[in-house]
């Protein structure tokens, strides 16, 4: 029952990380927009998070 969730949590994962790489290219060429740090470290953050909520449930 648990291990149903997971999948969700991956594709949830795997689309952060795509995210992030795309805002993070983006601020690399308009590092002068600060609403692009902003979400570049949100999502960096949702990544941690996400990581952190796979492993508590591997725990359970």
């Amino acid at each position: 029952y648990g291990r149903q969730k997971e999948p969700v949590y991956c594709m949830q994962l795997l689309f952060v990380l795509v995210a992030n790489l795309i805002l993070g290219g983006l601020n690399i060429f308009f590092h002068h927009v600060s609403y692009l740090q902003v979400a570049h470290v949100l999502l960096a953050h949702l990544i941690w998070l996400t990581l952190l909520l796979i492993g508590l449930r591997q725990r359970a």
